[in-house]
């Protein structure tokens, strides 16, 4: 029972970034692709880190760490982010600081 319900928390993060993907397919016809499929990083780590025997909260803050790996290098290639609706190198900077100070802020406490 654990088990389903953890799968069922994993999916809560999964399932917020498919829905902002598919309201901005539908509200501006086009899809960001490079932003989109590159956030299969993120999600791939925290379940893998998950299956391998880590705790829930454990693959949420790797998420995090790994969001923010992503975000400072779309920062300095690209300068968006638009899956996230972050459309200036500040606002992807700042998304990326925020996901680095709070996996930094739990892996250390």
């Amino acid at each position: 029972m654990d088990f389903i319900i953890n799968i069922i928390l994993i999916s809560i993060p999964i399932g917020y970034i498919v829905y902002k993907v598919y309201n901005k397919l539908i509200t501006e016809g086009k899809f960001p692709f490079y932003s989109g499929i590159s956030l299969i990083y993120p999600l791939s780590a925290m379940i893998f880190i998950y299956i391998k025997g880590g705790s829930l909260v454990l693959s949420y803050f790797y998420e995090l760490a790994n969001l923010g790996y992503l975000l400072l290098a779309s920062g300095i290639i690209k300068g968006t982010f638009l899956v996230l609706d972050l459309k200036n190198r500040v606002q992807v900077f700042i998304f990326a600081a925020v996901c680095f100070a709070l996996s930094f802020l739990f892996f250390n406490f």
